[in-house]
């Protein structure tokens, strides 16, 4: 069964993969949907997603989410039952049964608009995984600190992220391309501002470079 014919006659239709796969599967069923059908997504970027669902679905209710739930393993070997539990789940639109529908499984909804969780998750979790990719493609390029010397938990801690799939990652990152771009932008400039006074050996302005950054932390983390 395909996929246009396996949606006929659904209540409810999730679709989930990649950016690029629900785009598509966007299209696929758009003319076998049940007039009462809602669709639902969890793709890691909503705009894209939600242009298309505007553009090609003329039947059923669409609500785009993304549950903030998962890590960088992926295969049923790592599924886990209480994987939504306590997790937030972000939706672009109010509707009661999507909202009941994500609360059956643990996970407390937040209404935001598709550009506004793009904003947010260029920052909170596309540029962080942008970070580590080029951390560790830099660490690559020289001669890496060897195990004998044991590795330090803050390296631990980004290259958890770095293991993430690559290809879903790609096509996550060009998904949200143009606000990824802006983050890794405002970091750049960060990033010469620290280098800078490094170079300087001014250990006041980095001091007070770092303190910002500090004050940042504890309010967002």
């Amino acid at each position: 069964m395909d996929l246009a014919e396996g949606v006929r006659g659904a209540d409810l239709v999730i679709l989930c993969g990649p950016v690029s796969v629900i785009v598509s599967q966007l299209k696929a069923i758009s003319k076998r949907l049940s007039p009462h059908a809602i669709v639902i997504d969890v793709g890691s970027s909503k705009r894209l997603i939600e242009t298309t669902a505007k553009r090609h679905l003329n039947r059923g209710v669409f609500v785009g989410c993304h549950p903030m739930a998962g890590d960088e393993k992926k295969g049923v070997c790592f599924a886990k039952a209480d994987l939504f539990e306590g997790a937030v789940c972000f939706v672009t639109r109010r509707h009661p049964k999507v909202e009941r529908f994500w609360k059956r499984i643990g996970c407390h909804t937040v209404l935001i608009s598709a550009k506004k969780h793009d904003q947010w998750a260029a920052w909170a979790s596309h540029l962080p995984h942008v970070l580590s990719f080029a951390l560790f493609g830099s660490v690559g390029r020289g001669d890496p600190p060897g195990r004998p010397y044991g590795v330090n938990p803050s390296l631990r801690d980004l290259a958890r992220i770095s293991k993430s799939d690559p290809k879903l990652w790609a096509d996550i990152l060009l998904s949200n391309a143009a606000e990824v771009s802006n983050a890794i932008t405002r970091f750049e400039d960060n990033l010469r501002d620290l280098k800078t006074a490094l170079r300087s050996r001014r250990a006041s302005r980095l001091a007070t470079l770092i303190a910002r950054a500090n004050r940042i932390s504890h309010r967002v983390a």
